[in-house]
């Protein structure tokens, strides 16, 4: 498949945040990563997230950097 390199570049991303306590960024690209298998999958039929999809990526939204 022409996009297999995206699924490792996001596994990168993700295992950094985690590694370096970036909870919000490893909540957005795990996000990111179903995002991207589903439209893959789909042949860019352009689906929409699952409803927990969305929930996480709100969640982190919520969480803000303290001043």
């Amino acid at each position: 498949m022409r996009h297999d390199w995206i699924f490792d570049v996001l596994a990168d991303l993700r295992a950094y945040a985690e590694q370096n306590d970036l909870p919000a960024l490893a909540t957005h690209v795990a996000a990111t990563l179903r995002v991207a298998e589903l439209e893959i999958q789909a042949g860019g039929a352009g689906l929409r997230p699952r409803p927990d999809v969305l929930s996480a990526m709100g969640k982190a939204k919520q969480l803000r950097r303290p001043n």
